[in-house]
């Protein structure tokens, strides 16, 4: 019983750190009737909420690097190297809650070319680990809303381009593609 009065302490201390920091008012009856999964779960919020709001403050490639992740440049790996290579930093990022989608359409040399080029460098926010409700979701196809050329050629499906020939009348519909990878489902989820 002890323990569990003295977990409750630090629970409420905690969430009434994270409400100060988000500037949150503050509520009188913060812990009454509540059971500490209760309150572990508003924490866990909090917390999301709290790197949400706090500015970036490094890069993916930073935190891949400490993570024992080297990043080489992409003309110095062998296609069989490159492969290995942006699995692993795939992997790197899941752990880190960064993820990747909609990335089919790029060969495995451009997947990596982008990431080492843009996304590695973009600055984010670091998230703890076990923070498993915070999730980033990088798209890697730029025009991933409705209409965009890549989006139509190689993501849209057959009502979704017929939908587009009405909504851009005497506009050619961008011709469909196949994917040229099928990494959408080897890809850790979030």
């Amino acid at each position: 019983m002890e323990h569990n009065s003295l977990k409750r302490c630090e629970l409420l201390a905690e969430i009434s750190s994270h409400l100060r920091f988000l500037q949150m008012p503050l509520p009188e009856n913060l812990g009454e009737g509540r059971t500490i999964e209760s309150l572990e779960s508003e924490l866990s919020t909090l917390r999301c909420l709290a790197v949400v709001e706090s500015p970036a403050n490094t890069t993916l490639s930073k935190l891949l690097i400490s993570d024992g992740i080297e990043l080489p440049v992409p003309d110095s790996l062998a296609d069989n190297e490159l492969e290995t290579k942006l699995w692993e930093v795939i992997h790197g990022m899941a752990k880190r809650r960064h993820f990747l989608e909609n990335t089919d359409h790029l060969t495995d040399r451009e997947l990596y070319q982008k990431l080492w080029d843009k996304t590695l460098n973009e600055e984010v926010e670091e998230v703890p680990t076990d923070l498993t409700q915070f999730v980033a979701v990088f798209q890697m196809c730029e025009d991933m809303e409705f209409g965009g050329e890549i989006y139509m050629q190689y993501y849209a499906d057959d009502f979704e381009r017929e939908m587009w020939t009405y909504d851009h009348p005497g506009e050619p519909l961008p011709p469909k593609r196949e994917l040229v990878a099928d990494r959408a489902r080897q890809m850790p989820t979030h």
